[in-house]
């Protein structure tokens, strides 16, 4: 198969998306899709999802597609957070304002790497603490 789906790490918190090739069909991606859908719901805990296109590049329309597909896979609860991985800027900016109504925590997230798609998921489990207005008018003043 040119685009598989499996567990990504041995605490089956992450699930990836690999497309093997530049050629794939449909019916390919409707096959992965399915896998994933499986991998969610045996899932005992919130997941990530990754799309991983580092060895495949498809064009902004294709993107946008399979986007309009994997919207619904990321209304599932189990669903945390969904990257892209490997999407050049151009489809990047196109999926952005096709989504332009969407609300920031609905969107895909986009990195170049996978490093990335890791980090950007360790920042989500792990986020920084935010000041309380006291600490932040302390900082910009300068006390």
């Amino acid at each position: 198969m040119s685009i598989t789906a499996r567990w990504d790490n041995e605490e089956k918190t992450a699930i990836r998306m690999i497309y093997h090739r530049m050629q794939w069909e449909w019916d390919d991606f409707h096959k992965a899709l399915s896998q994933v859908q499986t991998l969610v719901n045996e899932a005992t805990q919130q997941v990530a999802f990754m799309i991983d296109l580092t060895n495949a590049r498809l064009g902004p329309s294709v993107l946008i597609s399979h986007a309009k597909i994997l919207h619904q896979l990321k209304k599932n609860p189990r669903v945390k957070m969904v990257i892209v991985v490997g999407a050049d800027t151009f489809t990047q900016a196109l999926y952005v304002s096709a989504n332009a109504s969407m609300k920031p925590e609905e969107l895909f997230h986009f990195s170049s790497t996978l490093d990335e798609a890791y980090e950007a998921i360790h920042r989500n489990d792990n986020p920084a603490p935010k000041p309380n207005k006291w600490e932040y008018w302390e900082f910009v003043l300068g006390l």
